[in-house]
C-alpha cells in the first residue's frame, strides 16, 4: 500500500505537463525515476500504466517486468483507495 501511495505521490509531483497546442505529454522525469529506482535494485521491475479520459497516454516497463508480469496489491481494500484517490 505504501508503494502504491509513494507512486501515485510521484507521478502527481513529477510536473508532466501537455501544451495547450495538443502535443504529447512528457513522462521523462517519471521513467527516469522509476528506472533510476529498478537500477538501485529497489526493485527488480515495474509497470506503469497512465490513462486519461479511457485512453493509454503512457504505458511503460521496467526491469523485468512485461505484458504478462503479475503483481498483487497486499489486500482488496486497496483497490477501491486506489479508484477513490482517481476518480
Amino acid at each position: 500500500m505504501y508503494k502504491l501511495i509513494c507512486c501515485l505521490w510521484l507521478i502527481s509531483s513529477l510536473n508532466v505537463t501537455v501544451s495547450a497546442q495538443g502535443k504529447p505529454y512528457d513522462f521523462s522525469p517519471l521513467s527516469a525515476k522509476i528506472q533510476n529506482w529498478v537500477d538501485k535494485g529497489f526493485y527488480s521491475g515495474a509497470s506503469v500504466m497512465i490513462v486519461q479520459n479511457d485512453e493509454v497516454i503512457y504505458k511503460h516497463h521496467f526491469g523485468n517486468y512485461g505484458e504478462e508480469s503479475v503483481a498483487y496489491i497486499a489486500s482488496a481494500g486497496n483497490g477501491s483507495l486506489l479508484q477513490q484517490l482517481l476518480f
